[in-house]
């Protein structure tokens, strides 16, 4: 967005986190085919939203690497700024004394795929067909496992993380649904104007 000039950010230290503010959220794979005009091929039975943004002005961020922890806000001035580091401060503590026990409940974890495996063996089949014949490069393919939870997502995710701790995790409250991911690599990064 060319019209929007954020000041400040410039002036932060050679070691913050690379996320200080700014959106969070989703592309769907669905959303590239609606933006480039591709005709699906399956059925849409989800019916979630194709993209979804949330803007932040306070972020909490925990660097891993370090173990440091960083509240940062960003506001019109220093004054507004510290206020909203001190709202983060009370989010927290009321955080902690958020009960889960509202979401208690016993996880059912049986996953069961879309696929078959004698499908799933001939769908790799057809994909190295196609590598093979140069009709494509790269190729995401993927299957959808299905179960039923009736915990705590935020339990889901914590457990997810501790299996593989990926440097692009995420666990986004969509209202409507959860997304929870423990991605080994981004999709892109922009950096400056890179």
């Amino acid at each position: 967005i060319d019209s929007v000039k954020i000041s400040g950010l410039s002036n932060l230290p050679k070691n913050f986190p690379p996320f200080t503010c700014g959106a969070i959220g989703y592309f769907s794979y669905d959303f590239g085919l609606d933006l480039y005009e591709i005709k699906s091929r399956v059925k849409d039975d989800l019916n979630t939203k194709d993209l979804s943004f949330s803007f932040y002005d306070k972020v909490i961020v925990f660097d891993h690497q370090k173990d440091d922890l960083y509240f940062i806000a960003f506001a019109e001035n220093k004054k507004l700024a510290e206020k909203l580091v001190y709202e983060i401060e009370g989010d927290i503590l009321e955080g902690l004394s958020y009960s889960r026990e509202f979401f208690a409940g016993s996880a059912s974890l049986k996953p069961k795929s879309n696929l078959t495996l004698p499908r799933y063996k001939k769908k790799i089949s057809e994909i190295k067909d196609y590598l093979g014949r140069g009709e494509t490069y790269q190729v995401n393919f993927s299957q959808r496992f299905k179960c039923s939870y009736d915990s705590d997502p935020l339990d889901l995710f914590e457990k997810l993380y501790e299996i593989n701790p990926s440097p692009y995790s995420c666990f986004i409250d969509d209202d409507e649904f959860f997304v929870i991911s423990c991605s080994p690599e981004r999709l892109f990064s922009i950096n400056g104007d890179v």
